[in-house]
């Protein structure tokens, strides 16, 4: 038997599919589903104390530094959100890179890459590639 945690993951997760993709009977447009996404990722997780989030412009891409309070600044973790290059944004997963600043002790920046269909590949990389070379002239 799973624990009380597991089942209410396992809750999560079906409120997230049903938020995402609609029910059997209907196909979500696209925006339903972006919005469906987003909407479940709000309501899991809590933000941890200490965490400045700051917007930033990487070179034209939209992206959030996540900062702990006191973290060494000699190393960084660049993270790119999940979303299957189709869904959800840097702002949606500001809870996970939050945690992942403060248990990794770096800063992080999670930049809005482009998302397909409307970018086709190799959009999506490209802006990795801008990222991390933005990342490096930043010293």
């Amino acid at each position: 038997m799973a624990s009380k945690e597991a089942e209410a993951y396992l809750q999560q997760v079906k409120a997230y599919q049903e938020a995402a993709l609609g029910s059997e009977a209907a196909v979500p447009t696209l925006e339903e589903m972006r919005a469906g996404s987003v909407a479940v990722l709000e309501t899991i997780g809590t933000m941890p104390d200490g965490v400045a989030i700051e917007e930033v412009d990487v070179d034209g891409l939209s992206a959030l530094w996540l900062r702990p309070a006191g973290v060494a600044t000699d190393s960084v973790v660049l993270y790119f959100h999940g979303g299957g290059y189709v869904l959800q944004s840097a702002h949606s997963h500001r809870k996970l890179t939050a945690h992942l600043a403060v248990q990794s002790n770096c800063n992080v920046l999670s930049v809005d890459y482009r998302l397909a269909p409307e970018n086709p590949h190799p959009a999506s990389i490209t802006d990795a590639m801008i990222s991390y070379k933005w990342l490096l002239k930043q010293g």
